[in-house]
């Protein structure tokens, strides 16, 4: 006996929304300051916190490790929250424009001339955007424009970031070499599959390796030779991952359906949205077919999606929407794709339910129209099944949470 479409919207929301209280980067944070505090004693140290998630996690901190600081920086895309004790600063994403290119200015010159001998570095998703100083080969319109055209354009994640590599002053580990800290502890959420701290915010305190000095074509006008690694400072740098797609996506399950732990298909979001979803619809039929059980289904990681129109949206309404598109006339299902930090793509939604109940009542070729026209979000908010939250705080990866249960 299956539960209807409208109890699995509400259990799905419901879990999204204690998720969001759970899974808060300021609580998880708030677990380490034994950590912190230990790292901290007998030196001099200094605290920047950056990213999607940096006001959250820097809240997070003691209060008393806090005030013993000697720089106390925050830097995040939010305009509208400040954190008691911290210095806070303004970036922009997805692009880096004049906040992040003004913001980060400043916070490299306190960094330069700050005398700690130890940082403590909270670092989050969207640092890649929200704190840049590119290379003086390229102007800022240029740079600005030259990141929209390769988000845009589905381009695949590893050479965006080879590209970043090439045009910035300090990522990849490259803010190391102005700075004088001798130990740097790293607490990270990460939005990256495979969790590799040099591509977390295209970690400015983390090397990459060597393999990323080939020099993409895109970037061949602005750059005239790989960089010389030979000239690294030797750093102790410590790292730990507090929180990535695979915890909250686990969580979410639970929270949602915690009678019975739902199917865990792990680290299948990623590529192109279209070939995506059939994936994943095959997924689920597969299973189906050898369990003749239903079951409910968490997954997580980060799919592009090319921008063919002007409408509202993200790659997870799009997923969705193409989820909805690509399923049979009587099949009973729930699928949401969500984006953790409360905002898909330029839509102001965090995700859209769609399921049985939705395909009934969505007409094919409006239902095309809306994929066409890039314009999923308004289509999700149309039909009433958005997932709203706001801005959470939190950047992992995105997660799907959804329900299967074969034909009517």
């Amino acid at each position: 006996m299956h539960e209807n479409y409208s109890r699995r919207r509400e259990k799905i929301l419901n879990g999204v929304m204690e998720s969001i209280d759970r899974l808060n980067p300021g609580i998880i944070v708030r677990d380490r300051n034994v950590k912190i505090s230990s790292f901290c004693a007998g030196s001099t140290y200094s605290i920047i916190s950056l990213g999607k998630a940096a006001v959250s996690m820097a809240r997070g901190i003691d209060s008393a490790i806090v005030e013993k600081a000697n720089l106390r920086i925050c830097i995040s895309n939010n305009e509208n929250s400040g954190v008691d004790g911290f210095e806070c600063f303004l970036g922009d994403h997805p692009v880096p424009g004049r906040n992040t290119i003004s913001s980060t200015e400043k916070i490299i010159g306190m960094l330069e001339n700050d005398t700690a001998e130890r940082l403590i570095v909270m670092l989050s998703g969207g640092a890649s955007s929200i704190f840049e100083a590119h290379i003086d080969t390229i102007t800022d319109e240029q740079y600005g424009n030259l990141m929209r055209n390769l988000i845009d354009g589905d381009y695949p994640i590893e050479e965006l970031n080879r590209i970043r590599y090439h045009l910035s002053k300090i990522k990849f580990g490259k803010l190391l070499d102005l700075c004088k800290y001798m130990k740097i502890s790293i607490f990270a959420i990460s939005d990256i599959p495979g969790d590799q701290i040099f591509l977390i915010g295209s970690n400015p305190f983390y090397h990459a390796p060597d393999s990323y000095r080939r020099i993409p074509e895109e970037v061949s006008g602005y750059v005239m030779q790989a960089e010389n690694s030979g000239n690294r400072k030797d750093i102790h740098v410590e790292y730990e991952i507090i929180l990535n797609g695979s915890i909250y996506a686990k969580e979410l399950g639970i929270l949602v359906n915690p009678e019975h732990h739902p199917l865990d298909l792990g680290r299948i979001i990623k590529g192109n949205v279209i070939s995506l979803s059939t994936q994943i619809i095959d997924i689920l039929r597969n299973h189906y077919s050898n369990t003749h059980e239903p079951f409910w289904f968490t997954a997580y990681g980060e799919s592009t999606a090319e921008v063919m129109g002007n409408g509202k949206g993200g790659r997870n309404s799009y997923l969705s929407a193409l989820i909805l598109s690509q399923m049979y006339d009587g099949e009973i299902f729930s699928f949401l794709s969500l984006a953790t930090d409360g905002k898909d793509g330029n839509g102001n939604i965090a995700g859209f339910i769609v399921d049985d109940g939705l395909k009934k009542t969505v007409a094919a070729p409006d239902l095309k129209k809306y994929i066409g026209d890039s314009d999923t979000a308004s289509l999700a908010i149309s039909s009433g099944t958005a997932v709203i939250t706001g801005q959470t705080g939190n950047n992992v990866s995105d997660v799907i949470i959804g329900y299967y249960g074969g034909m009517e």
